[in-house]
């Protein structure tokens, strides 16, 4: 791939490229970046820090409908290929994340209910969880779940969701 340069918004001194590299262009250097403790690379311009896959994604993805996020589709924070990143709502983000380190169940919006002994399906909405149903096995629990992100979230469906298709 053809690496192409392209001047940072509101930083004319420097360029970012879709390699995701940023260059000095007063002095032709290259900046190292930083890992962040949440796993984002920042790089520091004229002593204020920058998210670098943002720089990129300004630069060379357009953005028709003033997303004001921008979504790792691998879930990889330090994966700043222009491939692995999309514009994003806030809900969009969300959806596109991790399963929880306390999940239980291996799947996203299943959890086991100790009240009625069933597994039960729910689903974030606009920061609201919505109930699915509730289930006998945790494969009807799943594939209910699955559905409702697939119909509510589209090219947000999480992989973790995609695993049955």
């Amino acid at each position: 791939m053809e690496e192409i340069f392209k001047k940072i918004e509101n930083n004319e001194n420097y360029s970012v490229s879709n390699l995701g590299k940023i260059r000095n262009d007063i002095t032709g250097s290259f900046l190292k970046g930083c890992l962040h403790n949440k796993g984002y690379i920042y790089v520091s311009l004229d002593g204020k820090k920058y998210r670098i896959h943002r720089l990129i994604a300004i630069a060379f993805i357009p953005n028709p409908d003033n997303k004001e996020f921008i979504d790792h589709i691998n879930n990889i924070r330090d994966d700043n290929r222009i491939e692995n990143l999309r514009w994003a709502t806030g809900t969009e983000n969300k959806q596109n994340s991790k399963i929880s380190s306390n999940n239980t169940s291996g799947s996203k919006g299943v959890c086991w209910r100790k009240d009625n002994n069933k597994w039960r399906a729910y689903i974030m909405i606009n920061g609201k969880k919505v109930h699915i149903g509730c289930f006998d096995n945790i494969e009807d629990a799943i594939k209910a779940r699955q559905e409702k992100a697939k119909e509510i979230f589209g090219d947000f469906l999480n992989k973790c969701e995609k695993k049955n298709e």
